[in-house]
Parts: C-alpha cells; structure tokens; sequence
C-alpha cells in the first residue's frame, strides 16, 4: 500500500531493528516513501536508541529540525553582502552508476533554508550540466524564492561550483553561466539584473600551507587565507581573483587547503568581503558544529548528490525539494 497517503502525516521517524540489513532497508523503505507521497523521515538504528547518550538525542533532534525547515543557528555577514543574496551550490557527484548533479539554493535573508534538486546525468562522468536541467532548477530556484519573499527576487546570486578541476573550468564558466545569464532576462524582464559572483570550489589541491613557531612547523588556523604568491591572480581584475582557504582545523596531519576561483563577479563588494562570506560559509552546514572544508552549499548540493545515488530509482518526476 502507499506511504503517507493521508495529509495528516508530514513526518516518519524510522526506528531501524538490528536484526536486518540496514542499508538496504534504508534504501528500499526511503525510495517507497520518497516516491509514493513524499515525506520527511528521519532513520535511526536501534542500536543507537541504546546508548542511552543525550548528546546523540541531540544531534538526532538537531538533524530532525533542520528537515522540518528550523534553523539550527544563523550567521551575521559583512555589511557588504545584501540581505537579498541567493546562494547556490551546484555539484556532479561520480560516485556509483551514474554522475548525479546536485542543485542547492537558498531563498530566506539568513541563507539558511534551501530549495534542492537532483538527477543523474545521460553520461557517467560527464562534468557539463545541460541547459534543460539547469534552466529547469533555476526557474524552482527563482519560484521558491519569490513564493517565500512575497514576489520579491534576489539582488545578489552568490554561485559555489563544485566538482571542477583547472581542466574544465574555462568550458563550465561559459556553458553554465551563459544558461544562468539567459535565464535572468526571461525572470528580470525589465527589472533591474541582479549582480552575480560565480566562484569555482577545487578540495583537489596539492598545496600546503604551515605556520612556523620557531623550530616547529605547524598547520595554519582555520580561517587562514593566501591570496599571493601561489595563487593565478592576486589582484581583482574585472571582479576576478583566485585564494586558497584554510577554513577548518585537522587534528593528525597536514590540514589541505580549498583553492577559490572567482570566475565573475558583477557586484562592487570588495575582495575582503567575499573570502570573509566564503570563510562564514563553511560554518552553515548543521550536521557539524564547527567548519568544515567547502562553504554550505557546496556540502549540501554534494550530500544531495549523494542522496539522489544511493536512493536511485527514485521517479525522474519527484520534486526532491516538496
């Protein structure tokens, strides 16, 4: 029978026996409630339940109210960054089958709630997302934005391209951003654009930074920035500019650096303003207290990825975001 037919039930919290094989319980129970009438859940193995450990109850509640669009915390940015900005994250997941694109894009004044989407690509590996795809997304974007901010539209659209290496990143630049710009004129019409700032997210780095305390060679804070010497170009030209970012903390080894490629940015905020909102970014993720390696929504369009693989007969037709 289906799941969740009646419009009184809006949330499924899934206790999972030990007994069977979970994940593909997970999987299986997922995609029927997924695919019948889509619905929140939330799954917990027993044996987690028998702990008996409050800090996991609370990490259990934490994720259950951010499903149900509570906000765990919210940040306050630089003065330079609009209360009407739009951030997206955009990646290709190659894990698995398939290549799956995971869409992301935030649409409150905090930049805390998300509108996500997913699908797998036609070819295994292939980088590019098609104009159909990305139009189709962004129109949801735009829709679930202006539905929240009574018809209002974004004036700022922050945009973190993950999953591309240096070799395709000319190509993603024009292909993706030129569908985006097409798509403002059919939104906008005759109001004004909104500025636009397409940064590209490289975690694939060789580079390694360490801060040197007399004889000791250590890892930099988190938080710490090069924007010289190693990068392609440190002065912002045309809005255009490139950083590495130290933005989290390792506790063994050598903490790897995320490598920042401001392909455009259309805005007049300054240098300072935009490695600041990069760096306050990579605290927005709930499943972790602290930083974490990429901005938000880089981990979020990821983690939809991810979802969208590991649940893959989902219905091409079932709207991940309702």
């Amino acid at each position: 029978p289906a799941i969740g037919t009646t419009k009184d039930v809006y949330f499924f919290l899934i206790i999972m026996p030990d007994t069977i094989r979970q994940e593909v319980f997970y999987s299986t129970l997922k995609n029927k409630i997924n695919s019948d009438n889509p619905v929140i859940s939330q799954f917990v193995s027993a044996k987690t339940i028998e702990r008996d450990n409050d800090r996991i109850y609370m990490n259990i509640i934490r994720q259950i109210n951010a499903k149900l669009g509570g906000d765990l915390w919210r940040m306050a940015h630089d003065k330079e960054i609009s209360e009407k900005t739009m951030l997206l994250g955009i990646d290709v997941c190659h894990k698995g089958k398939s290549s799956v694109i995971g869409f992301v894009a935030s649409y409150d004044r905090y930049m805390c709630k998300y509108y996500t989407q997913a699908c797998p690509q036609e070819v295994k590996g292939k980088e590019i997302i098609s104009s159909s795809i990305l139009s189709e997304y962004y129109k949801g974007a735009f829709g679930a934005y202006r539905d929240f901010n009574d018809g209002a539209l974004p004036e700022h659209i922050f945009i973190y391209r993950d999953g591309v290496g240096d070799a395709m990143r000319k190509m993603v630049i024009e292909t993706e951003l030129d569908q985006l710009k097409k798509l403002l004129k059919e939104v906008y019409g005759n109001e004004k654009q909104p500025d636009v700032t397409l940064i590209i997210v490289n975690k694939r780095v060789r580079q390694r930074f360490f801060e040197i305390r007399g004889h000791q060679y250590l890892n930099p804070p988190a938080g710490t920035y090069v924007d010289t010497g190693f990068v392609e170009q440190s002065e912002m030209v045309d809005g255009r500019f490139d950083f590495y970012l130290v933005p989290h903390a390792v506790t063994q080894g050598s903490v790897k650096p995320t490598h920042f490629y401001v392909a455009e940015n259309t805005s007049k905020i300054s240098k300072s303003a935009i490695l600041n909102f990069t760096y306050s970014l990579c605290f927005g993720y709930y499943n972790w207290p602290y930083s974490i390696k990429i901005p938000a929504p880089c981990m979020l369009a990821d983690k939809i990825a991810i979802y969208r693989s590991e649940i893959g007969n989902i219905p091409s037709n079932i709207d991940l975001h309702k």
